[in-house]
């Protein structure tokens, strides 16, 4: 997804899944992910929390998400460095330049 953010700020990204998660925050090549989490959790969900710098302007978020069992389900959250919601627009798709 795309996240718009008026300035520059720390976030904290919350995801929860019950499946093994990884994260990239406006990926490079050779970037490492803002969350590797290797292991299957096929009994409950788990929150997962990166602490990632937002850019001023868009920025792209990508999860990968396995599921061998569960639910299938995921919720992404993410908030200011303080902990209350940010305050920031979502897409899906790639934003127009």
């Amino acid at each position: 997804c795309w996240i718009h953010a008026d300035a520059k700020q720390k976030t904290k990204i919350h995801i929860i899944s019950d499946g093994r998660i990884q994260a990239w925050l406006n990926l490079k090549p050779g970037a490492s992910g803002i969350i590797d989490e290797p292991f299957f959790r096929a009994d409950s969900a788990k929150s997962i929390v990166a602490l990632a710098d937002l850019q001023a302007g868009w920025n792209e978020l990508l999860i990968r998400l396995d599921v061998r069992g569960g639910s299938n389900a995921l919720a992404v959250e993410i908030r200011d460095a303080s902990g209350s919601p940010a305050a920031l627009q979502f897409q899906a798709r790639k934003p127009a330049r």
